[in-house]
């Protein structure tokens, strides 16, 4: 089962698994009408929800519990006709065409890389240049912490100073 995120022609973000003829099912739809059909559950949507959750970071937070669920999900809609609908009518196949495929997780946090870490190493291992003019930054420096002071603004606008 190869699992994708996507987003429905509505623009809801969904889960869904690709299937062998390059359908894609809504696995949620699909294990609410499982819940349904096979387990008799009367409320199948709301089960539904909590096991096969509407996006990819929640179903694998659900552990094996949700996975097995999309799992059983999924083959309960192989044999499905392409036309069925879901519990409320929505869809459950979809063509690619008919969809955007999105990222399949949202990462939490993002990580910047330091790319100008090269040349800002360079700067700061070259021999500093003090100038006397009070208004400069090593000037201003100096006065506020004595004749010793250093300092320099780098490439990247940065302050980097030794005192």
């Amino acid at each position: 089962m190869r699992l994708v995120t996507f987003e429905n022609p509505v623009r809801q973000a969904r889960i869904g698994a690709l299937t062998t003829d390059r359908r894609i099912v809504d696995l949620n739809l699909a294990c609410a009408m499982y819940l349904r059909d096979v387990e008799g559950e009367n409320a199948h949507v709301r089960l539904a929800d909590a096991l096969v959750p509407g996006n990819m970071r929640a179903l694998f937070e659900g552990g094996d519990t949700s996975l097995e669920a999309a799992h059983k999900a999924f083959e309960f809609a192989l044999h499905l006709q392409n036309d069925a609908a879901g519990p409320r009518g929505e869809m459950i196949f979809y063509a690619e065409d008919e969809i955007r495929l999105k990222a399949p997780i949202i990462p939490k946090k993002f990580f910047h890389t330091a790319g100008n870490f090269r040349e800002h190493h360079e700067e700061a291992t070259e021999p500093d240049v003090i100038s006397r003019n009070p208004e400069s930054l090593s000037g201003r420096l100096r006065q506020a912490f004595g004749a010793g002071a250093r300092g320099r603004i780098c490439h990247a606008g940065c302050r980097s100073s030794r005192i």
